[in-house]
């Protein structure tokens, strides 16, 4: 496998043992033999039993929590899975510093990575101080803001693109590769990401 590409799993965190089945870590479904790195989705326990086992929701459309199930059990029973061979790093997503510091006293393993949503408009400084104090590397979803967002219309990120003859998204993806921070595109900036947006060259 070539290690320019990093398989990444992620899980919506459901019934504390059901993250560990089967079903749910399978790398040969993907044509490997292991996935780099597991995250847990959400620091929230949802119902393993409701109608989408990926994602429970109530009749309502409203998300289906299961009280009295903690994502720290979560992250426990995941640590597990790097002892079988088919996860070589666990982390989670979504936490703010209070999860974090909730889940690290009673945790074996330190979250290899937090994936937060991340851009100029949602820069969350108090997490990646926090995480860059716990060796915990930071990943940035929605790097060019949120979905419908102003971000890339804004009259600051069109100036700078403007000034160095880069298009809006070299912008914040340069916000990005400056804090040495991996990021993340959604399906619904595929077109952007496909282009290979340059970053912008300090002097």
């Amino acid at each position: 496998m070539s290690r320019d590409v990093f398989p990444e799993g992620m899980r919506t965190v459901v019934h504390v043992s059901y993250a560990c089945g089967r079903e749910h870590v399978s790398p040969k479904s993907l044509g490997l033999d292991y996935v780099d790195l597991y995250l847990m989705h959400w620091p929230a326990a949802m119902n393993p039993n409701g109608p989408d086992p990926g994602f429970p929701q109530n009749p309502d459309g409203i998300t289906d929590i299961q009280q009295g199930r903690s994502y720290i059990e979560t992250h426990l029973d995941m640590e597990k899975l790097l002892h079988t061979g088919k996860v070589k790093a666990v982390g989670v997503a979504n936490c703010s510093v209070k999860f974090l510091e909730d889940l690290l006293p009673r945790a074996s393993v330190v979250p290899a990575v937090n994936q937060i949503e991340n851009h100029p408009q949602l820069p969350q400084y108090d997490v990646e101080d926090f995480c860059a104090s716990k060796g915990i590397h930071l990943t940035a979803y929605s790097p060019l803001g949120s979905s419908g967002g102003p971000l890339m219309s804004l009259p600051t990120v069109q100036n700078i693109a403007a000034k160095h003859g880069v298009s809006a998204a070299s912008v914040p993806l340069s916000y990005h590769s400056t804090r040495a921070w991996a990021f993340r595109f959604r399906k619904i900036n595929s077109s952007i990401s496909d282009r290979g947006e340059p970053p912008i060259r300090s002097a």
